[in-house]
């Protein structure tokens, strides 16, 4: 095997191609003709991973990544392929390589879960959360390297994290609305990384924002024009701390979480009705973007403290109006179960064990069984075609094992009468994806529609295809045939004419009558020869006209009674030229069964016998 031929075996993508274009042998690892089999082993694993994954390798830690591997380091994207892990990661390097050295010193996996780390993406440094394992690579000389596997978990930490608040704000007590302030304090502290300026927090007394009286429509210093901004708005208004005009306001705070000022300045009234209870004033988190789920965290927090407030006010107005909120909620599950009943595709929901927790009638049609007859059966997998399925269980294996969706086609046990009144197998399409609770798997649900049609209507185009490309063959075939068919009397006609047009100068100088009678004669049979050819030509030329009488079965053989040895005869003529051409004697022998049976004539239709004998001869 060549020094590169590893290589070719990798999967044939454009991320693939980009490792395959570094100039490795710039990189502590060497040209790729030059790695050895530990090194293309783990290459060859990183590229078949369907995780995000990268490999470290040699002492500096030289790295190469699949293509899944990319969300989690866009921000040194593509430097990151063939550069060391402390070059690309100088900001990781203190926290991941007490891992390096774990895993070498101990030779066992290293696991790492929400593990933050400070990245610069996009423009900016950012906090984010990773789950991955860090394992060791060994050769003959011990530990070379490392295989990390990881995904991004930030979005479910921030997500827990902001949870926490909202669940410390729906324990507050609704005693008074003055003990709600004083006790939403204490539960914003308890997350001051996305909530830096949260209430007091961090705003020296004296500050301009910090002012504790004033009117709202007639104050014009620190922050009550944004007040009021917001209060026409009705809804969150957003600043950002870099204007001009307004991020002076914030000089001299006292920034809670990582001690930098957020970018962005969220200022929420907390108005119920008619009622305006105040405004609460948030920072974002600095190392994060401002964006939807940011947003709805605001708006959460807003909501369950408005929520508080109208249940200090008035316990019994609270209480009407999450019956009213309860309403909604089973109108639009209401709507949702109308939906899910009347639509053609088939919806189920399953506990990852495989038990039915809810399906609407449409699943039952579609697989062919009825609730109670599903109940009764192990799994939904029996309903499935025999060679269907182990790729049914696949796809749940799948699903069971995290991944988010897929989508593939099946078979049923269930037959389908094709509008050709056939009986098949039928066919589903199957959409699943994977419900988590608690970073694992809890739930499978799937989407499951009727395609026995479309894949009906698909094999009758399959079979189409392969209908014409067979017409296609056997035209060529045709025109082949009538080529050779109308090649050989074509022959006999070329010969004919120049033996004609040569007879005048080969009996130029002859004084003799007898040998130009003679030659006159022998012109007289090429003649005919020529007459016969042409008309053989033009009877296939005729036979070809007539292929769509042929195809209506209206093409007739014209049988008479027929010389055979005139017959035989005149088909010699046909090539007597050429036979001379080549000093070939063509005779023609009457077999001794004609003698005995003394057949002279047979009824046949000669101008088919003739073809035949024209089309034998040239093959003796």
């Amino acid at each position: 095997m060549s020094n590169l031929e590893w290589t070719i075996r990798l999967p044939n993508t454009s991320h693939v191609q980009l490792f395959k274009d570094t100039d490795w042998a710039a990189t502590d690892l060497g040209p790729l003709s030059s790695w050895g089999p530990s090194l293309r082993f783990a290459a060859s694993m990183v590229f078949a991973d369907s995780r995000g994954a990268c490999v470290y390798w040699g002492p500096r830690r030289t790295a190469f990544y699949n293509e899944a591997f990319k969300p989690m380091a866009r921000g040194t994207l593509p430097r990151l392929m063939g550069s060391p892990f402390d070059v690309v990661f100088p900001e990781l390097a203190a926290s991941i390589n007490s891992i390096f050295e774990k895993a070498t010193s101990d030779g066992m996996t290293v696991d790492v879960d929400d593990i933050p780390l400070t990245v610069e993406r996009d423009g900016y440094v950012e906090e984010t959360y990773f789950v991955g394992q860090f394992v060791p690579l060994t050769d003959d000389n011990g530990v070379c390297g490392f295989y990390n596997t990881c995904h991004e978990s930030t979005f479910r930490v921030l997500h827990d994290r902001r949870r926490l608040v909202l669940d410390h704000i729906m324990a507050l007590p609704s005693v008074s609305v003055s003990s709600v302030f004083q006790h939403l304090i204490g539960a914003m502290e308890t997350n001051p990384n996305d909530l830096t300026l949260q209430g007091s927090i961090g705003v020296p007394d004296g500050h301009k924002i910090a002012l504790v009286h004033g009117d709202l429509h007639q104050t014009k210093s620190g922050v009550f024009p944004l007040l009021r901004k917001a209060h026409l708005k009705k809804t969150p208004l957003v600043i950002s701390t870099t204007d001009a005009d307004w991020g002076s306001i914030l000089e001299g705070v006292q920034w809670a979480g990582f001690g930098e000022p957020s970018r962005e300045l969220i200022i929420s009234p907390l108005a119920s009705a008619a009622r305006l209870f105040g405004f609460l004033g948030t920072a974002t988190n600095p190392r994060r973007k401002y964006d939807v789920r940011c947003e709805q965290f605001v708006n959460d927090i807003t909501q369950q403290l408005l929520a508080k407030l109208n249940s200090a006010i008035s316990i019994e107005q609270a209480r009407r109006k999450e019956e009213a909120l309860l309403r909604d909620l089973a109108e639009s599950e209401r709507k949702i179960r109308y939906m899910a009943d009347h639509s053609p595709v088939g919806m189920v929901y399953f506990k990852r064990e495989g038990e039915v927790v809810w399906a609407n009638q449409q699943f039952y049609d579609i697989i062919g069984t009825t609730n109670q007859e599903a109940a009764d059966v192990e799994t939904v997998l029996e309903f499935y075609h025999e060679d269907d399925t182990e790729k049914a269980s696949s796809i749940w294996e799948e699903l069971v094992q995290g991944s988010d969706a897929i989508s593939g086609e099946l078979r049923l046990k269930r037959p389908f009468v094709t509008p050709e009144g056939d009986s098949e197998h039928a066919w589903i399409l199957v959409h699943g994806f994977s419900l988590r609770g608690e970073g694992e798997v809890k739930y499978i649900m799937a989407c499951l529609t009727d395609i026995s049609r479309i894949k009906w209507a698909e094999s009758i185009q399959t079979r189409n295809a392969i209908a014409a490309q067979e017409a296609k063959r056997r035209q060529e075939e045709f025109i082949d045939l009538i080529s050779h068919e109308l090649r050989n009397p074509l022959g006999a006609i070329t010969i004919g004419a120049e033996t004609i047009s040569n007879c005048l100068s080969n009996s130029e100088g002859s004084q003799d009558s007898s040998g130009r009678l003679e030659l006159l004669n022998e012109n007289v049979h090429i003649a005919e020869t020529v007459l016969v050819c042409a008309s053989h030509q033009k009877r296939i030329v005729d036979d070809v006209l007539l292929l769509s009488r042929l195809e209506s079965q209206m093409l007739t053989i014209a049988p008479v009674l027929t010389n055979l040895e005139t017959l035989v005869e005149r088909a010699r003529r046909m090539f007597s030229g050429e036979c001379k051409q080549h000093d070939i004697a063509l005779k023609v022998i009457r077999h001794r069964s004609c003698v005995d049976l003394q057949a002279e004539s047979v009824i046949c239709d000669p101008s088919r016998l003739m073809q035949v004998i024209i089309n034998i001869l040239p093959m003796a």
